[in-house]
């Protein structure tokens, strides 16, 4: 009986001292959706859905487990679902980091898609709670205004019951993460946002960031994109192509 009550502490003085550095940090992850055709809110093209299943085994190489936070876009859901089918788990609808306005007073698109609309696309992966407002659009999401939402975000995320998370977002999200998690290192990166970039940090619990990794060393050259934009590297077809026209 001592034995049993001895293995018993012994379990629970574990458990305790593995809850009380539950905590030390934090792993955060920031995406820019993968290649989408053209403006407004369409789906992945099919080379954004491939650069998001690579997103997807970069983040399952790493042992990701956490929380998947997505703009409500198409574009970003899409994105978030994919990588979702590899490491697990739901995707959490997430206005905070929307696409940004060109024009204050005008969002982006006319109309977004509802919960409904997402999880009737996405069946069994879009997470219930919280529900998505039926008025999510922003009119006015730039400059400190965005900064202020992002960063309500990752605060969002730092409170979450889990030890890492993902922002899959836009262009504008992860630049702005980026100016707000590299404030206090003194570094600055002042890189391309491909799609599907990755931005990799751990925050203690002090609110202390630290950079990791940032890019796109998951996805082969000839497929990195900047949506309907000319890849980084040309393939051998479009070389061939170009070789053609200049010699007509």
């Amino acid at each position: 009986m001592k034995s049993i009550f001895r293995a018993f502490f012994l379990v629970f003085a574990v458990l305790c001292c593995l809850s009380a550095n539950a905590w030390e940090f934090k792993k955060v992850y920031i995406i820019r959706h993968g290649q989408r055709p053209s403006s407004g809110d369409p789906a992945l093209t099919e080379l954004g859905v491939f650069q998001a299943r690579m997103a997807g085994k970069r983040l399952k190489a790493e042992g990701f487990s956490g929380k998947i936070y997505a703009s409500p876009y198409l574009r970003t859901t899409e994105t978030a679902v994919e990588i979702a089918k590899i490491v697990g788990g739901k995707v959490i609808l997430c206005p905070l980091i929307q696409e940004r306005t060109k024009h204050v007073g005008t969002p982006q698109i006319k109309k977004g898609k509802t919960q409904a609309e997402l999880e009737e696309r996405f069946p069994n992966f879009i997470s219930p709670t919280p529900k998505l407002p039926d008025d999510w659009l922003y009119s006015d999401n730039a400059g400190e205004i965005l900064e202020k939402r992002v960063r309500e975000a990752i605060d969002e995320g730092m409170r979450a019951d889990c030890d890492e998370f993902l922002l899959v977002g836009h262009r504008a999200t992860v630049v702005t993460a980026l100016g707000i998690l590299l404030k206090n290192t003194g570094m600055e990166l002042k890189l391309p946002v491909w799609n599907c970039t990755m931005a990799y940090f751990i925050i203690d619990k002090n609110g202390k960031a630290k950079f990791v990794e940032f890019g796109t060393g998951f996805i082969p050259p000839e497929k990195i994109t900047s949506n309907y934009k000319p890849p980084l590297v040309p393939s051998q077809d479009q070389d061939a192509d170009k070789n053609s026209s200049d010699k007509k």
